[in-house]
């Protein structure tokens, strides 16, 4: 993902917009996006926030990560054994971007690869909006170990993918411009045409084909309808009547972003964005560029 978006545009999740929009905090397990060891661009879910209130094991966890942390340059496997130890103790905590990070650094890749499919199994559907959040940086961090695999099918796919679920999520948290820069830099080749990316097309061995892959990737994503979902998304979290009841009612459900989901129209609208939805205009659109001519 473009690196450059946050250093324009900055996080939106503060501590505030976190609380008022997501009281089903155990669903959100990562919050990082930093590199986890150099020439491995690997992330894991960069956006999405995870807050925990007052709940009994918060110091007992928070002891052994802060143990974990001060042993990170000394020993590194026992600092990943606290951090398991804490998982154990709040599997909900979290932490998972930060045990992630140190496999990287124990070069435990493959216990790392299946942290990110344990993520990304868990992160299925849309009835938690935050899963395309997770989604976008777990799909990421698996691309780059197909990249290293040598799976430069899978690469560019999940590539993709992580490139769509990061869009929606943008259009939901009302980052429009991010949309928007998303866009044009794939339109204007931006994307899509990193060393990794030249490579992969190149050991696929259709380079020939790249330029088209990056248009109608761009015109699959022009389709989606981004701005209608922003605007939507827009009005009914700060304009439609009877806001605060709806406000009130989300914290006695428990359940985050209510004054989206009561709303049909937004029903039925995010249903449009399914992931499977992509996946299948990938496959019949974008798979088959990947393939080498006879």
């Amino acid at each position: 993902m473009l690196n450059f978006l946050k250093k324009i545009f900055g996080n939106k999740n503060s501590l505030e917009e976190s609380v008022k929009r997501n009281f089903d905090f155990s669903t959100f397990k990562n919050s990082s996006e930093e590199n986890a060891k150099e020439n491995l661009d690997i992330k894991i879910s960069p956006i999405a926030v995870n807050i925990q209130f007052g709940k009994d094991t918060d110091i007992q966890v928070s002891e052994l990560l802060k143990k974990a942390t001060a042993l990170k340059k000394t020993d590194i496997e026992q600092s990943i054994l606290l951090i398991k130890q804490a998982l154990k103790i709040d599997p909900d905590y979290p932490c998972y971007d930060k045990l992630y990070k140190y496999l990287i650094i124990a070069d435990r890749m493959d216990e790392a690869e299946e942290l990110t499919l344990k993520l990304i199994d868990e992160c299925k559907g849309n009835n938690n909006l935050s899963n395309f959040s997770n989604r976008a940086g777990n799909y990421e961090s698996y691309s780059a170990f197909q990249f290293k695999k040598g799976l430069y099918k899978e690469y560019i796919f999940y590539y993709c993918l992580s490139i769509y679920n990061a869009m929606v999520w943008d259009a939901i948290n009302e980052q429009i411009k991010c949309v928007k820069v998303q866009l044009n830099a794939i339109k204007n080749k931006e994307e899509f045409t990193d060393k990794k990316t030249n490579k992969s097309f190149q050991a696929i061995g259709v380079s020939s084909n790249q330029d088209l892959f990056i248009k109608t990737f761009y015109e699959i994503l022009k389709s989606y309808q981004f701005d209608e979902l922003y605007k939507l998304v827009n009005h009914l979290n700060n304009k439609q009547k009877g806001i605060e009841a709806l406000e009130i009612e989300s914290f006695k459900k428990g359940k985050a972003d209510w004054k989206l989901w009561s709303s049909k129209e937004f029903c039925d609208t995010i249903s449009l964005f399914a992931e499977q939805i992509f996946i299948d205009k990938y496959k019949s659109k974008l798979e088959i560029l990947l393939l080498k001519s006879q």
